[in-house]
């Protein structure tokens, strides 16, 4: 088995991994997750309109820490209309809930960045809100240059995967093909595409070069390989 970091060029590179970055899962009352929230909420406040009303925290459902180089929490956490406007200058903290029956709903899906004791940047976030009355509403934001963490079972990664597979393959001499064997860890960067960091690991299999040119659903992982 072999493990390999791929920087997967789009547009330009990543800067590597130096530490392996390690996941973890946070109390919700935890107060790096609060803060983290917080601003994740306050970036989404601020791309409403100023005549719309902000919204409030209800409960943050799940958060997580993943520790490298830098410092990442992923949470979700849901959210309420309040009774405040964008534009009478307060912030969410100093709202209350609208009546029910007027009231949108809303989670979000954040991930956000920590830059020294409290700085927190907001890389990536997905909000879908259901108005008190119609259908639901998605609200995406994605920070421009901001590298983050995705899921290693990301449907992204496929394409970008199977082309550094074959990559490889086409470019050694081992006289095998080698297929994917578990992806370790990836981070992404928006630009005006998308960077990929993957580390990932392949196992040889038992098709040779010599009678496949390229892997086939017949291409078996070995398991010494």
């Amino acid at each position: 088995m072999k493990l390999l970091t791929l920087l997967f060029l789009c547009s330009r590179l990543l800067p590597s991994l130096t530490h392996e970055a390690v996941s973890e899962e946070l109390d919700c009352n935890d107060e790096d997750v609060f803060k983290a929230v917080d601003a994740a909420l306050k970036k989404f406040n601020q791309k409403q309109k100023q005549s719309s009303h902000q919204f409030v925290l209800y409960r943050i459902t799940e958060a997580s820490k993943t520790a490298g180089t830098e410092t990442f929490y992923s949470f979700k956490y849901e959210i309420k209309e309040g009774n405040c406007t964008a534009e009478s200058g307060k912030t969410w903290q100093d709202c209350d809930y609208r009546d029910a029956q007027e009231a949108a709903t809303g989670e979000c899906t954040a991930t956000v960045g920590k830059r020294g004791s409290s700085k927190f940047s907001v890389a990536t976030q997905t909000c879908q809100i259901t108005p008190a009355a119609g259908p639901v509403v998605m609200d995406q934001y994605n920070c421009l240059g901001c590298v983050h963490p995705i899921s290693t079972d990301s449907r992204d990664l496929e394409p970008v995967l199977k082309h550094a597979v074959q990559h490889f393959n086409n470019n050694t001499n081992h006289s095998y093909l080698f297929a994917l064997g578990e992806v370790k860890r990836a981070r992404r960067q928006v630009v005006s595409g998308f960077n990929f960091e993957i580390t990932f690991t392949i196992v040889q299999t038992n098709c040779s070069k010599e009678k496949f040119p390229f892997l086939t659903p017949d291409c078996k992982s070995l398991l010494d390989g």
